[in-house]
C-alpha cells in the first residue's frame, strides 16, 4: 500500500501520541492512588496545556491528512501508536478534536454547506462551512452506498446540525452534507432503516 505520510510526519505523529500516552499513565497512576475525585482532576488541570498542545500539533497534522486523502492514513497511525482514551481519566469529550472521535476504520468527516442570504438579523452569520464527524456500525465505500445509505447518513448529520445551529428563517438557506469525496448527499425524509451511523459530532 503507498503510504501517503511522509516519513517525517509519522515521526511526529508517533512522538506526540506517545506524549499523550505518557500524560494518560501518570493519570491512570493518580486515579488508581487515589480514586477520580479532586486530586485527579488537579492533576488533569496541571497537565492540560501539554495535553492541549499535542493534541493540537496531531489536528494540524490531521488537517494535512485530510487535504491530501490521507485522513484514513492518519487514524491508522495514531491508533497504531496507541492514542490513549482520556475520557475516562477526566478529559471532558468537548476538549477533543473531531478526528479523535473517529474510527480509523469506520470514521470519517463530512462537510455541512449552508449557503444563502439572511433575511433576519439572528442567521447573519449562520452561512458557512460545518464540518461533522461520523463513525458507522460498518466498513464502506463511498461509491457504492444505496441512496437509503446516503439518506441516513445526511439525516443523522442534519439533525445534529439542527439541534446545534438554531436558523430563523430556514428557507433563506440551502443546507447541503458532502461526502469527503464532496458528493453532496440528501435526506429522503423517510424512517432510516439502514442502521448505519453509530454516532456524529462536531467541535463548533
Amino acid at each position: 500500500m503507498t503510504q501517503l505520510i511522509p516519513h517525517q510526519v509519522r515521526t511526529r505523529i508517533a512522538f506526540h501520541v506517545s506524549q499523550l500516552v505518557e500524560h494518560a499513565n501518570a493519570l491512570t497512576g493518580v486515579q488508581r492512588a487515589r480514586g477520580t475525585g479532586h486530586i485527579l482532576s488537579l492533576e488533569l488541570g496541571d497537565r492540560m496545556e501539554r495535553i492541549t498542545a499535542a493534541f493540537a500539533t496531531l489536528t494540524e497534522i490531521h488537517h494535512l491528512a485530510h487535504q491530501n486523502n490521507a485522513t484514513a492514513e492518519f487514524l491508522e497511525l495514531v491508533t497504531g501508536a496507541g492514542l490513549p482514551d482520556l475520557k475516562p481519566l477526566g478529559l471532558e469529550a468537548s476538549d477533543l478534536p473531531s478526528w479523535a472521535h473517529l474510527h480509523p476504520e469506520t470514521g470519517f468527516q463530512v462537510m455541512v454547506r449552508v449557503v444563502g442570504t439572511a433575511s433576519d438579523e439572528d442567521d447573519l452569520a449562520v452561512a458557512g462551512d460545518y464540518p461533522f464527524w461520523v463513525n458507522v456500525t460498518r466498513p464502506i465505500t463511498f461509491r457504492s452506498l444505496t441512496e437509503q445509505e446516503k439518506s441516513s447518513i445526511a439525516q443523522a448529520v442534519l439533525d445534529e446540525f439542527h439541534d446545534r445551529q438554531g436558523i430563523a428563517v430556514l428557507d433563506d438557506f440551502n443546507i447541503t452534507v458532502e461526502l469527503p469525496t464532496a458528493q453532496p448527499i440528501s435526506d429522503d425524509d423517510q424512517p432510516d432503516t439502514t442502521h448505519l451511523v453509530a454516532s456524529v459530532g462536531c467541535d463548533w
